[in-house]
């Protein structure tokens, strides 16, 4: 350090940053100057070229591997979130033929809708041979609406045992549908 007329020290910039560009100069020619300082620019140019395709090929991967963590989550997703199933076929053709104004569209309306109930019985794993076994042996516990189901199920019998002979009117009909359709709601079956 010197000191100004003033008496203030002071730090001589001119003469550090000199001395800071000779030692950086000194290392440079050390380094680059020669023969061996052209074939460590070449050796430190090929580094640099590999170190820019590792960036590159990295920075891909790593975009597909987020991609397919994107794939993952979106999967669980879908696996955590409940299915709803759609509606059954068989439902919206007996809904139509209640629309009727013909009394044996009512009647295939409740014998598909017994069909449906059938189905229903099999999938849930009530024990018997026939729809009436396996609604005998299912208890209120397991099938809150077993009544309506027999209920249903005894007009349906109806319908197949007396044919025409049974009579039908829209109101009957359309409260056995009403009936069936509490049962496939519990289910959620349609």
């Amino acid at each position: 350090m010197q000191s100004s007329g003033t008496g203030i020290p002071f730090i001589n910039l001119d003469y550090l940053f000199g001395k800071l560009y000779d030692f950086l100069h000194w290392i440079w020619y050390s380094l680059f100057g020669g023969s061996l300082g052209k074939g460590l620019l070449i050796i430190l140019g090929i580094l640099c070229i590999v170190f820019l395709y590792v960036i590159f090929y990295s920075t891909l991967r790593v975009k597909e591997i987020e991609s397919e963590e994107k794939k993952k989550k979106a999967e669980k997703l879908l696996a955590a979130t409940p299915v709803v199933p759609p509606k059954h076929e068989k439902w919206q053709i007996i809904q139509s033929h209640m629309f009727s104004n013909n009394a044996a569209e009512w009647r295939l309306a409740i014998i598909e809708a017994d069909t449906i109930l059938e189905e229903l019985t099999i999938k849930i794993g009530l024990i018997g041979a026939t729809l009436g076994d396996r609604l005998k042996n299912a208890s209120q516990a397991e099938f809150a609406n077993v009544q309506a189901a027999w209920e249903a199920h005894k007009v349906r019998n109806r319908i197949a045992h007396d044919g025409s002979n049974f009579e039908l009117t829209q109101a009957e009909a359309n409260r056995v549908i009403r009936m069936y359709e509490d049962v496939f709601n519990e289910f959620n079956y349609i």
